[in-house]
């Protein structure tokens, strides 16, 4: 192995590049195998303070220089520069905060801080004092000397002294000297508001206030009082003041030290009005008079008059005459047509609006009351309300044969009561044999009275003729589609037993024995279902009803041709899914028919109305919440 080139001793000669190479020397033979790597190199620059330690080898340098280590083919070299370390510290005192200019930032609180430019290192050894400040407020007569500076002032103002971080401040009022004279008159005493103290006597006194003098010169006058008492009507002029006053109240006029006063009762001039509401008369006991007229009276009276406002209400009859006994169904009668005086009110069991209803069915006592307030007047009287009896002819009847016996409930005396065809045994009896010669449906009649009352009520009787036997019509048959139950009604006669049954198919029936019922279970196909009707000894009566069910279908392709077979695009079943979507797409994907809610309507026509050529469609029926559908449609007209 050797860098960038090699000189073989065997042979002498100089190789530059990698590979095996042969000497052969007679029967011996010498091989080399050689690799050459080309020599490479490396500079780095460095820059320290002090020493520097380089990784290549590990060494630690201290003076500057360049520096080689070579390692195989490849050679390191360094460049270095040494650059001896220096300091220096600055001790600084500030107010607040201190800008050092070394590094141009703003410090706020004490502290050592240090910046390195390089090798150099710079260090702040800084004392921050926090501000202060005082202020002083003070007033002064003629002039003031400040103690914090000594400095006498003679004028207000505000001054500044400032020591180190601290600041004072003086605010100053300067005033100045002198008196004021006061000259006041008052009635038994004065309060002078100068030093509070309260004078009885004229005389002159002093009081000093800061830099005044206040001297007051005082005049004490007794007081003296008059008092008058007045009543007038409205209004009262006073003599003493020229005032007119028109509502009552104590009134004052001071003139100097005397004080008249007025004690005042007006009356205001009015009418005294009453309003009284009487029965037939009325005595007034102002003026001893009775009136039996409604009207306005006046009597004179002090500042005003006293009037009656009089209405005079007569006293009507309540007399009224009650009908005669009633039946508890009979319909209500109208009670003003049994009073002497109309225009009252009624009250009483029964009564509403005016009128009696007997269908509570008890007798009541009833008031009849005309006029109002203590005008009023009544009456009263019992109306007597019989029930009416229960007449009840028993359930309607079919049988097989002409005659049958009828029961009755046997409440008070009754009558059986039917047309001509009908014959009656025993019409008065609540049990009796009841008959005809031709088969039918007859209604019969029990009628019952009791107390006056009477009350009806019917049973129709259907007879069928034994030898002709029973005739049932199982209704219509019907075709489903897609759903396997349905409602079926037959109609068959009165009072008959029905029975349902199926004949071919399937089918779970509700209620057999009813003419109307719910099948549910239906096969696919054609169901047969049998009803049967049945009365004692007549032949039963039996009649079919076919089923048809169909199963959902799609078709594979319909002939839109107009010639009224398969024009239309029809799924079976699909009136029970309501709502389902129906899209039709051709063979490149394109949507050729859409129909949100599908009703069996394609004709085979295109979104814009245009007829779709003969073809293979594709479609996709969504039947919503029950899944979906996919396959092909063939158009063949």
């Amino acid at each position: 192995t050797a860098c960038d080139t090699y000189t073989w001793s065997v042979n002498g000669q100089t190789y530059t590049a990698s590979g095996t190479y042969t000497e052969v020397v007679g029967c011996h033979t010498e091989t080399l195998v050689l690799t050459i790597t080309p020599s490479t190199s490396n500079t780095t620059t460095e820059s320290s303070c002090d020493n520097y330690t380089w990784a290549v080898n590990g060494q630690t340098y201290t003076a500057p220089g360049t520096y080689t280590e070579v390692i195989g083919c490849h050679t390191e070299t360094l460049v270095l520069t040494i650059t001896p370390s220096t300091s220096n510290s600055t001790n600084e005192t500030a107010c607040d905060t201190y800008t050092w200019s070394v590094n141009g930032q703003t410090y706020t609180t004490s502290g050592t801080y240090t910046e390195v430019v390089g090798c150099h290192t710079e260090t702040l050894v800084l004392t921050i004092t926090p501000s202060t400040s005082n202020t002083t407020t003070d007033s002064s007569c003629a002039s003031y000397t400040w103690a914090v500076n000594g400095t006498t002032y003679t004028e207000s103002g505000t001054y500044t002294e400032t020591s180190g971080c601290a600041t004072e401040i003086l605010v100053l009022t300067i005033l100045d000297s002198g008196t004021n004279t006061t000259t006041v008159s008052e009635c038994d005493s004065y309060t002078w508001s100068v030093n509070g103290t309260t004078y009885t006597e004229s005389g002159t006194y002093t009081a000093t206030t800061g830099c005044s003098t206040e001297i007051l010169e005082l005049t004490i006058t007794p007081s003296t009082s008059n008092t008058t008492t007045e009543s007038s009507c409205d209004s009262y002029t006073w003599a003493v003041n020229g005032q007119t006053y028109t509502t009552s109240g104590t009134y004052t006029d001071v003139v100097g030290c005397h004080t008249e006063t007025l004690i005042l009762t007006i009356t205001p001039s009015s009418n005294n009005v009453i309003s009284v509401t009487a029965c037939d008369s009325y005595f007034w006991e102002l003026n001893n008079t009775t009136y039996t007229e409604s009207g306005t009276y006046t009597i004179p009276a002090d500042c005003g008059t006293h009037v009656l406002e009089l209405t005079v209400n007569q006293t009507l009859s309540p007399s009224w005459a009650p009908p005669g006994p009633m039946c508890s169904t009979d319909a209500p009668i109208s009670l003003s047509d049994l009073a002497t005086t109309p225009g009252g009110s009624w009250s009483g069991v029964g009564v509403i609006d005016g009128s009696f209803d007997p269908n509570t069915g008890v007798s009541s006592l009833v008031t009849y009351t005309i006029g109002t307030g203590t005008c009023a007047r009544s009456e009263e009287h019992e109306i007597t309300v019989h029930q009416t009896p229960n007449a009840d002819a028993g359930p309607d009847l079919a049988l097989c044969g002409f005659d049958v016996e009828v029961n009755a409930l046997p409440t008070g005396s009754g009558t059986w009561t039917a047309n001509g065809d009908v014959q009656i045994t025993a019409a008065g009896s609540p049990s009796t044999m009841v008959s005809v010669s031709e088969p039918g449906s007859h209604p019969l009649t029990w009628t019952v009275i009791e107390n006056g009352c009477s009350a009806s009520d019917t049973v129709v009787i259907t007879f069928h003729d034994p030898a002709i036997g029973l005739t049932v019509d199982a209704g219509p048959d019907q075709v489903l589609e897609a759903v396997t139950s349905t409602q079926v009604e037959a109609i068959v006669p009165e009072g008959v037993s029905v029975n349902w049954s199926v004949l071919t198919g399937t089918g779970s029936i509700a209620q057999a024995q009813a003419p109307g019922t719910l099948v549910e279970g239906l096969s696919t196909g054609l169901n047969r279902l049998l009803v049967q009707a049945t009365l004692g000894e007549c032949p039963a009566g039996n009649d079919t009803l076919l089923i048809e069910v169909k199963d959902f279908f799609i078709p594979a392709g319909f002939s839109p041709n107009a010639d009224g077979v398969n024009d239309l695009f029809v799924i079976t079943g699909m009136d029970n899914y309501p709502g389902s979507a129906l899209h039709v797409f051709n063979r490149w994907g394109q949507e050729v028919y859409g129909h949100d809610s599908y009703d069996n309507s394609w004709d085979g026509t295109s979104r814009s109305g245009s007829s779709l050529p003969d073809d293979t469609y594709f479609y996709l029926l969504d039947l919503s919440d029950t899944g979906s559908y996919n396959g092909y449609i063939v158009i063949k007209r």
